[in-house]
């Protein structure tokens, strides 16, 4: 919401206004307070000096400055309460500190995925991933990894390398957003929004183009995502991770055996070696 949108709601919901019938009712206020309290007269000028003076345009314009001012001052501590200046490098910079990520979303057709991952403060690749959704699940740490497809009951199981199957970098997205933005010779639009899931004013950060949207919500105290989403504008292949991210966790207790995959009863299991 701009300056102009939040002094206009604040007099919009204010019974402060600025016209000649509220400025005579301040100056007939003034003037009761004046005659009940001040009845001994002046030393130096009488009551009736007083009214003329109270009376005056100018004192009407001085009234109706100090309301403004007040609106004003009341706008400004409003300000202070919400983010007024964010750079992306700050959000580089506080995921970089991350350790583990914790993703709940949904999948292309709605379905819901799960995500964790550990990651590499130096590079922001994962060192263990776990990935489950309606059609797969993956689990890979270092020099191993399984893939489990649900739907024909199969497991890969990859040796000597790291085939986490994600093209996507959680402890460096933003970054990665940000090259890509350069990539294509232009920028991510940031926008300061309410999220009424959240109760609160998040930063949104955009990065459009031809074929895809892509939109994350910044906390705008820890300056980390809240949230991913990729809108495409042609439908998703099937077993394509989905559109939405939404709700991003970090540095969470890890939950006991989650990078631990047993082979299902039944399920056929190819050996491969990662090349």
């Amino acid at each position: 919401m701009s300056s102009v949108e939040k002094i206009r709601n604040l007099f919009a919901k204010s019974d402060v206004t600025v016209n000649s019938k509220v400025d005579d009712r301040i100056v007939s206020d003034a003037l009761t307070a004046f005659d009940e309290s001040g009845k001994t007269k002046s030393l130096l000028v009488e009551p009736d000096v007083w009214r003329i003076i109270m009376k005056s345009r100018i004192t009407k314009l001085v009234a109706a400055a100090v309301i403004m001012v007040a609106a004003m001052l009341a706008i400004s501590l409003w300000d202070k309460s919400t983010p007024t200046t964010y750079a992306i490098e700050q959000t580089i910079e506080a995921m970089r500190k991350v350790t583990t990520i914790h993703i709940l979303g949904k999948t292309w057709d709605g379905g819901q995925m799960e995500i964790w991952v550990t990651t590499d403060p130096e590079t922001g690749e994962h060192d263990h991933f776990y990935f489950d959704s309606p059609y797969s699940t993956t689990v890979a740490i270092p020099g191993e990894s399984y893939v489990y497809d649900k739907q024909t009951n199969k497991v890969t199981h990859m040796i000597g390398g790291h085939d986490i199957r994600s093209d996507v970098r959680f402890g460096r997205f933003i970054e990665d957003m940000s090259d890509v933005a350069k990539s294509l010779g232009t920028e991510i639009r940031i926008d300061f929004v309410f999220d009424p899931d959240r109760g609160k004013e998040v930063i949104l950060l955009v990065l459009e183009h031809e074929s895809h949207t892509l939109e994350s919500k910044i906390d705008p105290e820890t300056k980390l995502p809240l949230s991913m989403i990729m809108k495409a504008s042609a439908q998703p292949q099937p077993g394509y991770y989905g559109q939405s991210l939404d709700e991003i966790y970090y540095d969470l207790p890890l939950p006991e055996g989650i990078f631990e995959f047993e082979i299902p009863e039944g399920a056929e299991v190819i050996e491969k070696q990662y090349e």
